[in-house]
């Protein structure tokens, strides 16, 4: 189990609001909006055919990934996936580098945020807050 996971756990059984990884991709955008993505130290990232990749220890061997291809887009928002913005703050200069409109720009971050989340790649720095 991942920290992130076990901390949420917790803070369920203590009576506060949780959620699970998996579940991040039901979250209403303007839940998703404020979470700050950050990189799960675990995958190591690289490149391969046209396509990002991931790479984690496995008990045998590694197990690799394929995440995305590699487009100007994906990279737009990957690159800013550090745990300095938020995801709407990633939406609007999406929008602002490639002029898209910011519902599009802020659209395609989520998707490629729920994408990396549900890989266990990418993990929200604060948890996302209860209705």
């Amino acid at each position: 189990m991942l920290l992130q996971e076990l901390a949420v756990t917790m803070d369920t059984a203590k009576g506060k609001p949780g959620f699970a990884l998996g579940d991040m991709s039901d979250l209403p955008d303007d839940q998703l909006r404020g979470l700050i993505p950050i990189m799960n130290p675990a995958h190591k990232i690289f490149t391969e055919k046209g396509f990002v990749c991931s790479r984690t220890p496995g008990k045998d061997e590694d197990i690799i990934h394929k995440l995305f291809p590699i487009s100007t887009e994906n990279l737009a928002v990957f690159n800013r996936l550090n745990g300095r913005h938020t995801l709407s703050e990633i939406g609007e200069m999406v929008a602002r580098d490639l002029k898209w409109e910011q519902p599009d720009a802020f659209a395609h971050t989520r998707k490629l945020f729920c994408l990396l989340v549900s890989a266990r790649v990418c993990l929200p720095k604060n948890p996302p807050p209860s209705d």
